[in-house]
């Protein structure tokens, strides 16, 4: 889908995608907007490439906006977009040295709300697990004090039918034979994914417009501090 930009008389660009079955002569209503800022009349440009992302009109720097309070970083989906928020401050990235340090704290803030998310993941998880747990093994003390257990299975002819099965305490066994090899195969998976990174810098040079509600944040989503608590609730 194409990138199309436009300016106004003021200068304002504004971006928008359309449909290339939209676009062209026999669709001149695509040669034209309404500016986002001033809301005049905005003319298609022809000279220059797309200006969706971050490089600005020198096509030599990157736009982030950096949070005083916290430094976390939001990326605007435009240069020109408003600031996400008070206590934002706006910096323009002109070497490799800055973008590389930028780079570095916005992998690192993504990789620590990540591993926050998955612990708590992975605590309302094994919660679950406990309770399923408790519940199937109640059921199996109670089929070998019984010496067996009614199974309802349903023939080929579709037809209900029951019959007693016997079980032994080998069940029991068996049973947590099972946990502990689910057990050590989770265990080893988590071992895996705490050792991965969020590894930001593609989503910083490769942005695109379908990710603007993402990347710019305007897609909401918790704050570190959030999960943080909520991570605390399930270690009590």
């Amino acid at each position: 889908m194409p990138i199309i930009d436009y300016r106004c008389r003021a200068g304002h660009l504004t971006t928008h995608m359309i449909p290339a079955s939209k676009c062209g002569q026999d669709h001149p209503e695509s040669e034209h907007c309404r500016c986002r800022i001033c809301k005049c009349r905005a003319e298609r440009i022809y000279d220059q490439a797309p200006t969706i992302g971050f490089t600005g009109k020198s096509q030599s720097s990157i736009v982030v906006d950096r949070n005083i309070q916290t430094g976390e970083y939001s990326i605007p989906g435009h240069r020109e977009d408003e600031l996400p928020g008070p206590g934002y401050q706006r910096i323009e990235i002109t070497s490799i040295r800055q973008y590389e340090k930028v780079r570095r704290d916005i992998d690192r803030s993504l990789t620590e709300e990540a591993r926050i998310k998955a612990d708590i993941e992975n605590r309302y998880f094994d919660q679950r697990v406990q309770e399923h747990r408790r519940a199937a093994k109640e059921r199996i003390e109670q089929a070998i004090a019984k010496g067996g257990h009614w199974v309802e299975s349903t023939d080929d002819q579709g037809v209900r039918r029951s019959r007693w099965a016997v079980i032994t305490p080998r069940a029991r066994k068996l049973f947590d034979m099972a946990c502990r090899q689910a057990d050590r195969k989770r265990a080893q998976l988590r071992a895996q994914r705490q050792h991965q990174s969020a590894n930001f810098h593609h989503r910083l040079i490769e942005y695109r417009s379908s990710e603007q509600s993402v990347v710019s944040g305007t897609a909401k989503r918790p704050e570190l501090p959030d999960l943080r608590a909520l991570l605390e609730r399930f270690k009590r």
